[in-house]
């Protein structure tokens, strides 16, 4: 029974590791909006392409959709604002 306990929180701690260097990349992605490197009238398939040499596509469905299941911490926002 120890070992399965063992097995399962490792498991968990590497899960939590794998969406935390998710959560790295995702900034990558969110910092080419404000990239003034990246002239206006570059082409959207430009850029889509330089976002998937940072994160892959499925990693970024994986983002997508953890993101918009986190749960908000309102005082977070405030202290931000």
């Amino acid at each position: 029974m120890q070992v399965i306990s063992i097995i399962l929180k490792t498991h968990i701690i590497m899960s939590e590791i794998s969406v935390k260097v998710k959560l790295l990349q995702a900034s990558s992605l969110l910092n080419l909006f404000i990239d003034e490197s990246i002239d206006d009238l570059t082409p959207f398939r430009d850029i889509r392409k330089t976002a998937f040499s940072l994160v892959n596509k499925k990693d970024i469905l994986l983002n997508s959709d953890y993101m918009a299941d986190i749960k908000w911490d309102v005082t977070l926002y405030v202290i931000y604002k």
